[in-house]
């Protein structure tokens, strides 16, 4: 493996740390694309000599049935056109069905954050009752007592016309959005690893639409 200059631990190299691959990633991908019929603990035996950093485990958050979903955003690394860029990446999550809805954009302004809510909807094929925040400036204008907040004008509009509640984290308690904590940190690994390379962010947001409808997290 380690001769071969498309070794996932070669990529990583080059890789922003967060992009790199687990042992369960490097599993996943030789099973997917060179019909590797070993098992997984065989691979988790090689990564462990070779001493890469294990991912941390967490507890799964478990939530009552219901039409409730959970949004955060990150960013990642892809190949544009050649080129290294950073993008900013939209997740959303029903928390029970978690279902899963992903888009990327070059930047976080109120813009992509309200399209992204409306892609996220058509995705899902309803609106979801109630959506979790954490504090986010797009979102939240001022941080009253107790779960109450100012919202920002448009996003009240956006609320307004498709008839959604907001909940909101505690301030610097993002925590409590466990599954979409865990969803961001996900995303990176099952969709950014290795890099995707594409030549605009249109292919790449038809790849991970394509990616979101056959896969499935248990995580």
């Amino acid at each position: 493996m380690s001769q071969n200059t498309n070794c996932p631990l070669r990529q990583d190299e080059q890789a922003p740390p967060k992009q790199r691959h687990t042992a369960r990633r490097i599993y996943q991908r030789l099973v997917e694309e060179y019909g590797f019929t070993g098992g997984e603990s065989t691979v988790r035996s090689f990564v462990r000599e070779l001493k890469i950093t294990k991912p941390k485990a967490f507890v799964q958050l478990e939530l009552p049935q219901g039409n409730f979903t959970q949004f955060d955003r990150g960013q990642a690394d892809i190949l544009l056109k050649g080129r290294q860029v950073t993008v900013q990446v939209f997740c959303m999550r029903c928390t029970f069905s978690r279902k899963i809805f992903v888009k990327t954009f070059f930047h976080k302004k109120q813009e992509a954050l309200l399209q992204g809510h409306v892609n996220a909807f058509e995705f899902f094929g309803s609106v979801l009752q109630t959506i979790t925040y954490d504090n986010l400036k797009t979102v939240v204008k001022k941080i009253l007592g107790g779960k109450n907040r100012e919202e920002q004008d448009c996003f009240v509009r956006l609320r307004a016309h498709y008839s959604f509640n907001s909940h909101f984290c505690d301030p610097a308690k993002g925590n409590q959005k466990g599954q979409v904590e865990n969803l961001v940190k996900m995303v990176k690994q099952q969709y950014f690893t290795p890099m995707p390379s594409v030549s605009s962010l249109d292919e790449l947001n038809q790849m991970l639409l394509a990616k979101g409808q056959r896969l499935a997290w248990n995580g």
